[in-house]
Order: C-alpha cells, then sequence, then structure tokens
C-alpha cells in the first residue's frame, strides 16, 4: 500500500506563494475586464471592447489557475502516485481553447468594421487611458507572474504570464488604433483590433503546444542532455543507459539505468546509485528520482579479474591465476576449489564450464588448464596436541636451513579443521629482494613443508623484510 510522502516547510511555503499570485491575478482579471467593458462601451471602440472580451476571458482562465494550482500542490495519493501536477496542463489547454474562440470572435467584427466602414468612436481620450492604466497593470502582474513561475516551476502560471504579456501588447496596438482614429482614420481601429486577435492567436497556440506536450510527456528541450552530464559526473558510474526525463506540473521525474563496475560488490554499487540521486535531488528539486544499476566491466579490467568474475557465477573460489602467452595463443592456469563431496566427474563437468566461459570472454585463448582442489570450508579452531605443533616447528627450522635466502621465521601457528591441518608463519627475508625473488623463496618454503608434513592441507607463509 503506497503513501504520500510528507511535505516539506518549504514546499508548504511554495504552494502559498503561488495560490497567492494566482489570487491576485484573478482579482486584477476582474476589475480590467470591467473597467474596459464600461469605457468600450461608453466610446464605441471595437477594440476596447476587444480588450474587455480579452481580460474576461483572463478571468475565466485565471480563476482556473487558481485552482488548478490549488489543485495541483496535493500531494501523490494512492489513485495519483505521481501526484496531480498535469491538471495544471490542463487548465493551460482549456485556457488556449477559450483564447482561440475569442479571437475568431475579434476577428469577425473587425472584419465587418472594415468593410462596412463603421467608426463611431467617442471620447477617444479616455479610451486611451484605460489603456495606458491597464499596460501599467499588466506589466506588474507579468513580472510577479513570470518570476514566481521560475522560482517554483507552475506551468499554468508561467501561462498567464505568457497571456499577459499578449495583452500588454495588443494594448499598446489598441492605443495606436485609438490615435489614428482621433487623427482622422477611423479604419484604425477594426485594423488594431484584428491584429490584437492575431497576436492572441499565435500566443494560444504556443500554449497549446507546451500543454500538449507535457500532457503526452514529452522530453523537455535540453534536460535530458543535463541529466546525463549530471549522472555522468558522478563517481563510480561507468555508463548512463535509458534515461527518460519528463515534467509533471512543477515535479521532474527521471529514470535513469548506470553502469557500475560488475566487481565492485552490491554494497557499493548501492552508495553509486544513492550518488546519483543525491546529485539530481540538488541541482533539479523538485524531483523523483529511480536509478537501475547494471554490472558492467571496467575498461581496464585484466584477464585475471575476468576469470575471477566468472568463476564467481558458478560459486568456485579461484586462486593462483596465470595468463601467459603458448605458442597458439594465451594459456590459462588456475586452481578451482569445489566441494569435497562432489564425484570427480561433477567437479570436472563444472571446471569445463568454467572453462568454456573463460574461452569465449577473453579473446585469443588457446587453453585453459584447471587443477581441482576441495574447498577449504569449516571453522578453524587452534589444535591443542602438542606433539603435532613439535613437528610442525621441527620441520619449520629445517625447511629454513634448507632454503637459500630466508633470514628467519617466528610466529608459527597450527589450527584444525575437518581433519587437516592449516599452518601459517611469518618468513624474514632480505628488504632489498625483488617481490618475483621474495616469492619464489616464500613458494620454495611451502613446498618443502607440504614435503615433511603430508597431513597439512594449507600453508600460508606471509613475508617481511628482515
Amino acid at each position: 500500500m503506497s503513501t504520500a510522502p510528507r511535505r516539506t516547510a518549504e514546499q508548504d511555503r511554495a504552494a502559498r506563494k503561488k495560490q497567492a499570485v494566482a489570487l491576485g491575478s484573478v482579482l486584477t482579471s476582474a476589475f480590467l475586464a470591467s473597467s474596459k467593458l464600461i469605457i468600450g462601451l461608453v466610446t464605441g471602440s471595437l477594440a476596447v471592447l476587444a480588450q474587455a472580451a480579452d481580460n474576461g476571458l483572463d478571468l475565466v482562465t485565471t480563476l482556473m489557475t487558481y485552482l488548478a494550482v490549488r489543485l495541483a500542490e496535493r500531494p501523490p495519493d494512492e489513485d495519483h502516485p505521481y501526484g496531480h501536477g498535469k491538471v495544471e496542463s490542463l487548465s493551460a489547454l482549456f485556457e488556449t481553447a477559450l483564447l482561440v474562440l475569442t479571437c475568431g470572435g475579434i476577428a469577425y467584427q473587425a472584419i465587418q468594421r472594415l468593410t462596412t466602414g463603421e467608426a463611431g468612436i467617442r471620447y477617444p481620450g479616455v479610451a486611451i487611458g484605460i489603456m495606458l492604466f491597464s499596460i501599467g497593470v499588466d506589466l506588474v502582474r507579468t513580472a510577479i507572474l513570470r518570476r514566481t513561475a521560475r522560482r517554483y516551476h507552475s506551468q499554468a502560471l508561467a501561462a498567464d504570464a505568457l497571456n499577459f504579456t499578449g495583452d500588454i501588447l495588443s494594448s499598446s496596438l489598441v492605443i495606436a488604433g485609438l490615435l489614428f482614429v482621433e487623427w482622422g482614420i477611423p479604419w484604425a481601429d477594426p485594423l488594431a483590433a484584428l491584429v490584437v486577435a492575431v497576436v492572441v492567436l499565435v500566443g494560444a497556440l504556443r500554449l497549446a503546444r507546451e500543454a500538449v506536450d507535457a500532457l503526452l510527456d514529452r522530453e523537455p528541450a535540453d534536460l535530458a542532455e543535463r541529466v546525463r552530464r549530471m549522472v555522468e559526473g558522478v563517481d563510480g558510474v561507468l555508463a548512463c543507459r535509458g534515461l527518460r526525463v519528463r515534467r509533471v506540473g512543477a515535479k521532474t521525474f527521471a529514470d535513469v539505468t548506470i553502469g557500475v563496475d560488475r566487481a565492485a560488490g552490491v554494497e557499493t554499487a548501492h552508495e553509486v546509485a544513492s550518488a546519483v540521486e543525491e546529485t539530481l535531488q540538488s541541482q533539479l528539486a523538485p524531483v523523483d528520482v529511480v536509478v537501475h544499476v547494471e554490472p558492467v566491466p571496467r575498461p581496464d579490467e585484466t584477464p585475471v579479474e575476468q576469470i575471477v568474475l566468472l568463476a564467481q557465477r558458478y560459486g568456485l573460489p579461484v586462486h593462483q591465476v596465470f595468463v601467459r602467452q603458448g605458442t597458439n595463443g594465451l594459456v590459462v592456469d588456475l586452481h578451482c576449489e569445489v566441494e569435497g563431496s562432489l564425484s570427480l566427474r561433477e567437479a570436472h563437468d563444472l571446471a569445463s564450464r568454467l572453462e568454456r566461459d573463460i574461452r569465449q570472454t577473453i579473446p585469443g585463448t588457446a587453453r585453459v588448464v584447471t587443477h581441482i582442489e576441495p574447498q577449504r570450508g569449516g571453522v578453524v579452531g587452534l589444535d591443542e596436541d602438542p606433539r603435532m605443533r613439535e613437528r610442525v616447528e621441527a620441520a619449520v627450522e629445517e625447511a629454513v636451513q634448507e632454503v637459500s635466502g630466508v633470514a628467519g621465521c617466528h610466529q608459527v601457528e597450527v589450527s584444525y579443521s575437518d581433519g587437516h591441518y592449516l599452518i601459517s608463519l611469518h618468513c624474514e627475508i632480505d628488504g632489498e629482494t625483488s617481490v618475483e625473488e621474495a616469492h619464489r623463496i616464500a613458494s620454495e618454503l611451502e613446498r618443502r613443508l607440504y614435503h615433511r608434513l603430508p597431513h597439512v592441507r594449507q600453508v600460508i607463509v606471509h613475508t617481511e623484510p628482515s
């Protein structure tokens, strides 16, 4: 059962601010519509009456915007898991339909007056005064709406700002027409009304396209590329795939699949995914992010790392993995640990499948040689048999004397597990000796201890400078 996320104090403040701005726009539209209607009727100016009709339409649309903003701020619920943000887009789409109808009516009346030659404008100075007042009001209102829309990512408030910007331009044209009428050019008023209708129509069509894009989840321009750059900039992200971005009201929704080093482990992959979420939330708030993780190979992944990862698919520990160049191609040698209770046939089948995968994964592999051995499992405990410890210590002393380069051994420990002994010791070698030579000396020491102590399953030699 889904639950709605708890709103923050910042979200509450944003909601109250958007609603206050929308309500102020409603009251302004009501005042301008009634004022222009009265002046238009008194003066007989078709352009002023067209502006009154436009402001009457503004009253309806701003009221819808106010209601849309209130509804859009409701948090997601069980029936609307993505919230109610698209109500704003629906409001904007309905607004454009009304604008188109109004434009048609204005254009019809303007063309009819142009063809008949009717003018009949009285008190043009009064009409010009109300239009200048209207421009001043719309300038203030548009600035407030734009600032609020940008800050809170409100499509409905942005639509209102666009509409009132057109009102400012059309009011200027109306003033120009009235001035020409006063100077003896009667057809200037209906011509100005016709131009106003065209300007409003262009704005309405653009607004309709934006609303439809939002309702159809069209990807906002350049937003996906911005998100991609943010994701690829997070440490640990090797690839960014399947990116989808959409806007629902003020909120951005992003789905992305990231590639993470397949050898990193589940915990590291989760940390990288969390870092991607935090990055997007800090730069695109408010945003809802879904991150999918896919394991991918690193560009610098070595053949040995690839072999270890392949073995992990089968649950097979491997060690002493060597990749060398042979006559016909690469030759891979490795030790593979299997369950000790398996038959040789079952163990061989597992190893054969691993060998096949290695040849397919590493190009140029001619041969894979696998040494099968039982897994070293069980809980290791201290052996209490003093005779075994004495034999081990004696064998270590003898081996040290026989292996050239060993300065001494200490911290010899004997443990017991599943009927077998495990020996670990620290071996001192000259600090100037190369790692390769030190490894050879330690391996020779291990070989001699295995020879002297046949019941020992594992010998671990830790090398350190003398």
